[in-house]
């Protein structure tokens, strides 16, 4: 296979070379409800939502983290987390010096 050189020498892809290859231009966006940001349409940027007709949310995952509901659920997750790993290490450090 011979390679596409450009004037500096650097390799220059040609699309038709590659055709499992996808472009910027290629990957599909989505409009984020909240931020009003443009995303790529995939489950990097947005949660699946099997009722959507792109099978997406229509709210970027970093703006769903920051809904008031999760962020309480979260708060309240890691305090439970962090308790319980006080609870069991202050039962350690009590079997240590006994």
């Amino acid at each position: 296979m011979q390679a596409h050189h450009t004037q500096g020498g650097g390799a220059q892809h040609n699309p038709a070379c590659h055709p499992h290859l996808m472009t910027i231009a290629d990957v599909p966006e989505k409009l984020c409800r909240k931020c009003g940001d443009t995303w790529p349409a995939d489950t990097e940027f947005f949660y699946r939502q099997a009722a959507k007709s792109d099978g997406l949310g229509s709210v970027c995952k970093a703006c769903y983290a920051e809904t008031p509901s999760v962020v309480a659920r979260n708060r309240d997750r890691a305090g439970r987390i962090s308790s319980d790993w006080e609870r069991l290490f202050q039962e350690e450090v009590r079997h240590a010096h006994a």
